[in-house]
């Protein structure tokens, strides 16, 4: 009777003997069907490219629906956040000297993290005036060491930029753009000027947020 079932296993081409028994004859259990010659040949990280790729199409239609369904929900938000940071940029000008190119660039990033992202925490009121407070002494310490030379210019700049990081983190005030007024700072020298309206500047950033704090949504 074995035997039996044995040959009758034989000659099922899609069927292999299972580990099982019943009685004393083994029974036949299914076996996934082969892959096709092609797929066979192709080696496996050729073949996992081919999926993806396969699969980009349709993700990317996921993610022009996703932008089209985020839109229609918050699209409130979104015009009353660019506003906002629009007002507050055109406040900040009415103090700050434009022609301070790195300087203006600093406080554009500020104000995209306040208003686009007000719930992170780089855009706490701490963050915002202790980051940009701790870049510009940075930058002005960078500023006073000697470098007359293009290799010690790059190395002084390079410098405040990475020490201004370091005492972020350290104290906790964490602001990716304050890295920039550092780095601006160390490049034009110290103004007090530019200090003063710096300051100001992101106080009144930090203002405006706290007042419509109740009203801004993450929209990254």
């Amino acid at each position: 009777m074995g035997g039996t079932g044995q040959g009758h296993a034989f000659g099922v081409t899609n069927l292999q003997l299972a580990p099982r028994r019943v009685g004393y004859a083994y029974t036949a259990a299914p076996r996934a069907p082969m892959q096709n010659a092609w797929q066979a040949c192709i080696p496996v990280p050729l073949r996992v490219g081919c999926a993806k790729l396969t699969r980009c199409k349709p993700s990317m239609k996921r993610s022009r629906a996703h932008i089209v369904r985020e839109l229609r929900l918050y699209w409130k938000h979104y015009v009353l956040q660019s506003l906002v940071a629009s007002l507050a940029i055109f406040i900040v000008f009415l103090f700050l000297n434009t022609r301070e190119a790195v300087i203006v660039a600093s406080i554009g990033a500020t104000t995209f993290i306040v208003f686009a992202m007000p719930k992170s925490i780089t855009a706490k009121p701490r963050n915002v005036i202790g980051g940009q407070i701790a870049g510009i002494i940075v930058g002005s310490l960078c500023a006073l060491i000697p470098h007359p030379l293009l290799f010690q210019s790059i190395a002084v700049y390079s410098l405040s930029v990475g020490l201004s990081m370091f005492v972020m983190v350290v104290t906790n005030t964490e602001h990716p753009p304050a890295s920039g007024t550092a780095l601006g700072v160390a490049i034009n020298g110290f103004s007090l000027y530019v200090t003063a309206t710096m300051i100001v500047s992101v106080i009144v950033l930090s203002l405006i947020h706290q007042c419509f704090k109740r009203y801004l949504r993450d929209l990254v």
